[in-house]
């Protein structure tokens, strides 16, 4: 919501440098890949309403292309997770670090084990209750 405010304040190029010194901020804190997709996904949603609010857009508009932006995002999240395990079936797997594929929650596998096994196999594999 801030970048909003700052597109809206300020315009377009200084919410796009608030969204590139986030990035840079959250690289440093949690990693440059999280930083990518934090940045690159809620960035550009913060871009859009702060654009959208300043060319005075309707408020249909205002919903519907920020959620649309979302929602393929979370389509592109996650198909790169599900088809990203080097050809490793996303069944029964939570990925370390708490990412869900969603078919058969509730199995957890340590880091070590997912690098070894793509975590397809139960060995090193625990239920995550």
């Amino acid at each position: 919501m801030t970048i909003a405010i700052v597109g809206v304040r300020h315009g377009f190029r200084w919410s796009l440098l608030s969204v590139v010194s986030a990035m840079i901020a959250i690289a440093f804190l949690l990693g440059p890949l999280t930083a990518l997709v934090e940045g690159g996904v809620f960035g550009i949603i913060g871009i859009l309403i702060g654009y959208g609010l300043r060319k005075y857009w309707s408020i249909s508009k205002l919903l519907m292309i920020p959620a649309v932006v979302l929602m393929l995002a979370v389509v592109v999240q996650f198909w790169g997770i599900c088809t990203g395990n080097a050809g490793k079936s996303c069944r029964n797997v939570v990925l370390y670090g708490g990412t869900n594929c969603g078919i058969n929650a509730g199995y957890v596998c340590s880091a070590r084990s997912f690098r070894r096994t793509g975590c397809n196999s139960h060995d090193n594999v625990t239920r995550a209750d």
